[in-house]
């Protein structure tokens, strides 16, 4: 006879799954996706080890051949243009943002107020010329020595009197270089300015133009560059450590992901859509249209440096103020390079360009000490200078430098 322990311990045990089902079907489900995780990290190994990496396109090759002339590392180059640009640029109040000061990079130096120089190595016992402008002045392609207001000191293009300090800053037009004016002259004993501008009279009206167009209080001041002021807003309203984190929260997915976005490419591929229509940027304007664009985008410029000019009389400053050059101005015959970074633009871009010049040539300049070198490149020597339309190496900054100081009553 069984004994009633006997009988509880050979009756089967209850299965915890049908008791709850739905717990096998969770579990079932993590080991799947934990082995889609897997093979999706072998996946990508595998074709980052193995995939052929695609052929560098001709302007990728002219691009690379231009920075290793200047014995540019480019990766380390975009880093420290990013540490600038984007992860640590400020809002600033009256000038739109400001880049961190003090910084100490390998191919760029700035000083506290975020200019594009080394105080230490500034020479205090001669006048200082501060030099004023956008990404050109700044030079967002070179070292600190090849930029303009280095090469007029290395070079020795100056009186020996006076000292370059470099005050451009990307994207910057004559609105907040009447800002910076103000700004600097008050932190330095500037005797001599010197202001090269046009070209972000031009694109700072583009933005305006497709942003803005009917706001009225851009008919007095340039429209500020929307991209650098995004995150000049996002890093000064949150503080770094938060926002860093909120952005690796943004910026990391699982593998499979990357390989979901692989697979839907290819799918893409297989079955194509019709390219989308060319943009309409500008589309029904007439001459009378780009005439008005024109005037008001030079107004602006010539009652901005018109202030700088009353501003720096009134503290004994002399002031120069230069259009600078571009391939839309140049009558040089272009490269088949060159030619390419004018034909990626909208016809919009170039039609604006030469509004703008042409009223601000046309435009009694008065008193001011205003020189037209627009066409700067004219005569330039057969050779590689320019990463797009505006933008050269230290050798195209060289032979503009050495243009300032032929042509500038200050140099002779």
């Amino acid at each position: 006879m069984t004994s009633p322990t006997e009988s509880t311990d050979s009756a089967p045990k209850e299965n915890r799954f049908s008791k709850h089902p739905w717990l096998a079907g969770v579990i079932v489900s993590i080991i799947i996706l934990l082995l889609l995780e897997g093979g999706s990290q072998i996946a990508l190994w595998i074709r980052d080890k193995f995939q052929a990496q695609p052929d560098a396109t001709p302007e990728e090759l002219y691009l690379s051949t231009l920075k290793a002339r200047d014995s540019i590392d480019q990766n380390l180059m975009t880093k420290e243009m990013q540490y600038l640009y984007q992860d640590n640029i400020q809002f600033h109040p009256y000038r739109w943002y400001k880049l961190p000061g003090n910084f100490k990079g390998t191919y760029i130096q700035t000083e506290g107020l975020g200019y594009r120089f080394n105080p230490e190595e500034a020479d205090i016992q001669k006048s200082f010329m501060a030099c004023y402008g956008g990404s050109t002045m700044f030079s967002i392609y070179t070292k600190q020595d090849g930029t303009i207001p280095s090469l007029l000191n290395s070079q020795n293009l100056l009186p020996d009197s006076i000292y370059a300090l470099n005050m451009g800053v990307g994207a910057y037009g004559s609105s907040t270089e009447l800002m910076s004016f103000i700004e600097t002259t008050r932190k330095y004993p500037i005797k001599y300015a010197l202001f090269l501008d046009g070209v972000n009279e031009v694109t700072r009206y583009l933005d305006r133009f497709m942003y803005f167009k009917d706001e009225e209080m851009y008919d007095y001041w340039n429209y500020p560059y929307s991209t650098a002021l995004s995150y000049a807003y996002m890093n000064t309203l949150n503080s770094r450590a938060s926002e860093l984190e909120m952005r690796k929260k943004r910026e990391w997915k699982p593998a499979i992901y990357w390989v979901s976005v692989s697979l839907l490419g290819k799918l893409k591929k297989l079955f194509p859509q019709a390219p989308e229509s060319v943009s309409t940027l500008g589309s029904g304007w007439s001459e009378s249209d780009y005439e008005k664009a024109g005037k008001l985008a030079a107004k602006i410029y010539l009652d901005n440096i018109r202030d700088i000019q009353a501003l720096a009389d009134a503290k004994g400053i002399k002031a120069y103020f230069i259009l600078q050059p571009s391939l839309f101005s140049t009558q040089r015959p272009l490269s088949e390079q060159e030619q390419a970074f004018i034909d990626n633009n909208h016809p919009f871009v170039s039609a604006i360009h030469k509004s703008v010049y042409k009223h601000i040539l046309a435009a009694d300049k008065g008193d001011l000490n205003f020189y037209d070198m627009s066409d700067a490149w004219d005569d330039m020597p057969k050779g590689d200078y320019f990463y797009d339309w505006h933008h050269v190496n230290k050798a195209g900054n060289d032979f503009l430098a050495r243009k300032i100081a032929k042509e500038i009553s200050l140099f002779r």
